[in-house]
């Protein structure tokens, strides 16, 4: 985890669109392989993937923790600490904190809500 999480960068890719975010979570080699709506449409399926793995290890920590008066930033930072810890997001090579700005973004109510 390197013991920090850049607050300043998932502050500027809370600021992206949910679309360029699933681009970000696709492995960078994708760039040359895959047109922007490919990619796209690549990284909501590891989205989907990931989904299972995302929720055990995203949700408890989401319901340990208030996150009503949170900043958007916030979440994003308590859900890539959860997602740091699994170390099969770190084996995939899934980048984290595009990945947690996405799960951000798409809200941890409608993540979570299954769990």
């Amino acid at each position: 985890m390197k013991n920090q999480i850049d607050t300043e960068e998932l502050g500027r890719l809370l600021g992206l669109s949910e679309a360029e975010l699933y681009r970000q979570i696709t492995p960078e080699s994708s760039d040359a392989l895959y047109s922007k709506d490919a990619r796209e449409a690549h990284g909501r399926k590891i989205f989907k993937n990931l989904l299972p793995a995302v929720r055990k290890r995203v949700c408890g920590a989401y319901k340990e923790r208030p996150v009503a008066t949170q900043s958007s930033v916030d979440i994003a930072a308590i859900v890539a600490a959860a997602l740091f810890a699994s170390s099969k997001l770190s084996v995939a090579q899934i980048p984290i904190l595009p990945l947690a700005a996405l799960i951000a973004k798409i809200g941890l109510e409608h993540i979570c809500k299954d769990e």
